[in-house]
């Protein structure tokens, strides 16, 4: 959902993510900041790729318990983007945030002619 400054989601991670018995796999973790990051640049209509992204747990994320996402673009400098974000559990309590840097680029980017062939 979008918001005033970026956007939100609430998202409840399954089985499939465990990684210790009874808590998300960390990398299961990124990988929803990093989507909802890729959300973000609709709010600021920018078409962009992650350069980088650094995730901090501040608690363990429990399997099947909604957690709350927000992200926002923090800063602008040209054609780089620094977005945060953070995830809140349902008691109000933050389990982790998240930095990322995205570069934007040109559509012609995602072209497969721009893949380099696999050998």
């Amino acid at each position: 959902m979008r918001t005033a400054t970026g956007v939100e989601s609430v998202h409840q991670f399954s089985h499939a993510q465990e990684g210790a018995p009874g808590i998300v796999h960390g990398g299961a973790v990124a990988l929803a900041f990093d989507d909802l990051f890729g959300f973000t640049l609709y709010a600021v209509g920018s078409l962009a790729v992650t350069r980088s992204i650094t995730v901090e747990y501040e608690a363990p994320f429990r399997l099947n318990q909604p957690y709350t996402f927000r992200a926002q673009v923090a800063q602008r400098e040209g054609r780089r983007l620094l977005l945060r974000a953070e995830a809140w559990d349902a008691y109000g309590r933050r389990a982790g945030s998240a930095d990322a840097t995205f570069v934007v680029v040109d559509p012609r980017h995602f072209r497969l002619e721009h893949v380099p062939a696999s050998r």
